[in-house]
Parts: structure tokens; sequence; C-alpha cells
């Protein structure tokens, strides 16, 4: 499947030289070939060539391509799927950029320096030069243990690693790489690590924040917590996605940081939902809409100051 042969020249000064040639066809019928200076360097890869095409997990592009290269065609492809509204908010790109830019290809040379904050723990030791057929589920392990060490948190580190899953799981599909190195890969922290829930007010400090507030914010707020929509998709609704006549509120869309819409649906395929209103809350939505200064069917429900999508820290 593969060979080595030895091959000898004559240098510039006429002197000998030798060389190590490893020789090997893929699946494909493609001739590969590849130099060395020492026979045992050379029966190494010959060894791992045809453990790899016995196995059928042979790429020739993992044997070039770093992770760095791989992952600037991921963003790319990334940013593609956001101009295009392909389930790709401008919020999870910045997300994926900085995961990349800041842990896994962090210290690549010639990449740009993240500039220091508080909110990034310093990190300078990624894996952007790897390459990718030297990926292994211990190189990620290896990565994450790294980081925490740095001082990353259990839950960003667990971004990162999503991060990496998402991101081998394209190389994958692009037939890059035979399998996803990162699949089996599982950051566990102490009990009290990781991610916090949130903690639900009690009825009795809701009721009594609603008695006080003015209108308009008892009115959001009556809503918000009768119903429990996220912030973005209860201030991307619009009068369409209400029935006042059978007492529902259809959830399909949200609005990000950036005041961008997601218009093909809510948070996940379970997000998109119908949600029963109570005669009080549907009785409230119609003095509501009835007072408003724009209530046709695409209007928002819960307009900001200007008219456009509430601004959610200033509703907070």
């Amino acid at each position: 499947m593969a060979t080595v042969s030895k091959r000898s020249w004559n240098g510039p000064n006429g002197d000998r030289k030798s060389a190590w040639r490893v020789t090997w066809m893929d699946h494909a019928g493609k001739r590969h070939r590849q130099q060395f200076s020492t026979k045992a360097a050379a029966d190494d890869l010959r060894v791992e060539v045809e453990n790899q095409l016995r196995h059928g997990v042979f790429r020739s592009d993992a044997r070039k391509m770093t992770v760095e290269q791989a992952a600037d065609a991921w963003l790319d492809y990334c940013r593609g799927r956001q101009v295009r509204g392909e389930r790709m908010t401008r919020m999870m790109l910045l997300g994926y950029e900085g995961l990349v830019e800041n842990y896994i290809l962090a210290g690549s040379p010639g990449r740009r320096q993240p500039k220091a904050n508080h909110s990034r723990t310093p990190f300078s030791d990624g894996i952007g030069q790897v390459k990718l057929m030297h990926v292994t589920p211990r190189t990620i392990n290896a990565l994450v243990e790294r980081v925490r060490a740095a001082g990353l948190s259990i839950s960003m580190t667990r971004k990162v690693v999503r991060a990496l899953h998402t991101f081998f799981k394209w190389a994958a599909g692009q037939d890059l790489i035979a399998a996803n190195p990162a699949a089996p890969v599982r950051v566990i922290g102490r009990r009290d690590e990781g991610e916090k829930k949130i903690a639900v007010p009690a009825k009795e400090t809701v009721k009594a924040l609603i008695q006080i507030a003015p209108y308009p914010m008892m009115v959001r707020l009556v809503f918000a917590a009768t119903t429990g929509v996220r912030a973005g998709e209860q201030h991307a609704l619009r009068y369409r996605h209400l029935d006042l006549q059978y007492g529902s509120a259809k959830i399909e869309t949200r609005v990000d940081a950036f005041h961008e819409e997601d218009g093909q649906g809510a948070k996940t395929a379970a997000g998109n939902r119908t949600i029963p209103l109570g005669a009080a809350v549907v009785e409230l939505l119609k003095k509501w809409k009835a007072n408003a200064a724009a209530a046709a069917d695409d209007d928002l429900v819960f307009p900001g100051p200007s008219g456009s999508y509430e601004v959610h820290t200033h509703m907070v």
C-alpha cells in the first residue's frame, strides 16, 4: 500500500546526497509522496498511512492543512450563512470569531492580537499550527487543560469545546477529516461550577412589582410573567402574532442585541410555539392595542420610544 525507497543525487558542489521517500496511492487513485532524511521517519509515516488507508480514514488535505487554515475557512462559511440569514445571527458569528481568535488560534504567528479587557482571560497557547491529521481528542483535552490553567471559567471552556465540536463537524462534512475529534471531549467541573440557573422571583415579588410599575412597564411585565417568553421574543412580537379573539400569542421570531430580527424562527425549532393567554391578559392587550400609536399587523406590540425595537438595557 505504501513503499519506502532510497533516492540519491549529486548536490550543487558535487557531494553525494540521499533521502528516504514514502510513496502511496489513496483511495481515489491519487499518488502521494513525502521525503525524509532518515529511514526511521519514513517507516513511521508508512505505518501511519497504511493504517489510515486500511481503516478508510485517510484524508490528504488533513496532512497539509493546519487548524488555523481550516478554522479561517469555517469562519468564512459562517459569515456567508449570516449574510444569507441561514440560522446564523451576528451575535452567534461574533461569538464564534471571539472563541476562535482568543483561544483556539491564540498565539498563532501573524494573528491579530485581541484587545485585552477585563472579560477575556489572557491566553496564547492555542492549536492553530497543528495539522488537522494530528488533532485527536487528546489534543483538545490538552487545550482544555491549558485554558483552565490560564483561568478560563468552566462555562467559557465549554463554549470553546462546543465551538470546536461545530467546527470539526463542518470539517468532516467537507471531507477534510474523517471523524470529529471533539465529539468525545467533556469538560468536567465542580458541582458548584458551570452555568448558573436563573433565580425566578417569587410570585409575590412579581405581583408587587407589577402593582407599582407605570402603565407601559406594567403591561410588559404582565405579558412576560404570564407567557414566559424570552426578552428577544417579546421585543420582536408583532400584532399579527396575537389572536385576541381566541386568546393566544404565536412566537416565531426574535431580535438580538444588534436589533437584527431572526425571521427564520425562535432560538430553537421547539421555540416556535403558540402560547394561550388568560382572559385578563387578553383584555389588557386589547386596551393596549386600542391606545397604541401604531397597531397594524406588522407593527411591534412593545416598541421602544422611537417606535423601533425596545432596547433591553433601557427596559431593565
